[in-house]
């Protein structure tokens, strides 16, 4: 029990809410186009979303195995697991589970290949692993020469709605690409946010996030820009363009919460509560537009 308690501790579960909805929000833009939906291929997408956000968790634990070590700021949206700093779980036994994820997950791709004919689904599920790689492996590992965060952002806002639209349909011709005016930027600021609790250890271990780049501060004040932004882009994109008449309110909650945001900024204090309290409005900002938006798009 002991170990298995480790294993769902080292999935991070909760954060599966972070794919979980990007995959949902594609196959409602198809839903919405054409008015198809298959539960199969829904059953199917939400599976390489658990196997990716678990390849995604386990192999950020091993490649930032030491810097973790040297994090005593972590807190449960940032640090990592802590379950092989714990020594909960061998390096070895993790990378065991990072292999086996990563083949039943092309597992997965040759399925949707040769039994649904969707011919991208392998080499998208390849970029997906590609992403991560070139975020916290040599020779690129961009989490620690800049950039790290656009890694992220580009898996998580075009990669996942893209893989749920195409699933589901076989095509991406008809791809609302517009949507990604205010999804990237969205999404980005998210990625931004995770790192803020990081700043001491990754500043001393030399990994160039956007918070070491740009100073503790100004992250913050960035991240409350680029939500405003998003919020006003999506308000233009899907009401103005789309005629996306109950788009108000699916921007209440995350413009209200943004606001929050403002209020929390100069509170937010390294190791404070506070800080945990901005990340945590600031991911839910994300996930609430996201979700929204894609229950909008299905009823």
């Amino acid at each position: 029990m002991d170990k298995l308690n480790s294993w769902i501790k080292a999935s991070r579960l909760p954060s599966q809410s972070y794919i979980f909805f990007p995959l949902l929000l594609g196959q409602g833009f198809y839903y919405n186009i054409t008015r198809n939906f298959s539960i199969v291929f829904f059953i199917l997408i939400q599976l390489f979303g658990l196997l990716i956000q678990l390849y995604i968790v386990y192999a950020n634990d091993y490649a930032d195995y030491e810097i973790d070590k040297t994090n005593d700021t972590f807190n449960i949206f940032s640090g990592g697991s802590r379950v092989l700093v714990e020594n909960l779980i061998s390096k070895k036994e993790m990378k065991k589970a990072i292999i086996i994820v990563v083949g039943l997950n092309f597992l997965l791709g040759i399925i949707l290949t040769l039994g649904f004919r969707r011919f991208f689904s392998i080499p998208m599920i390849t970029i997906s692993f590609l992403l991560l790689w070139a975020y916290s492996y040599s020779p690129i590992r961009l989490s620690y020469r800049g950039g790290g965060e656009i890694l992220q952002t580009t898996g998580v806002a075009v990669l996942l709605p893209l893989f749920g639209y195409y699933i589901q349909g076989g095509t991406f011709q008809e791809f609302p690409w517009v949507f990604l005016l205010f999804f990237f930027p969205l999404q980005l600021g998210c990625a931004m946010s995770t790192s803020l609790p990081d700043y001491p250890s990754d500043r001393k271990g030399n990994k160039k996030t956007s918070t070491v780049i740009f100073g503790f501060e100004k992250t913050k004040s960035y991240i409350i820009v680029i939500n405003f932004i998003s919020l006003f882009i999506f308000y233009l994109v899907a009401w103005l363009q789309l005629n996306y008449l109950k788009s108000y309110t699916v921007l209440a909650i995350p413009l209200i919460c943004n606001l929050y945001l403002v209020y929390l900024k100069n509170r937010s204090k390294i190791s404070s509560s506070y800080l945990d309290k901005f990340v945590a409005v600031n991911i839910f900002i994300v996930i609430s537009l996201t979700a929204g938006n894609a229950l909008l798009l299905f009823f």
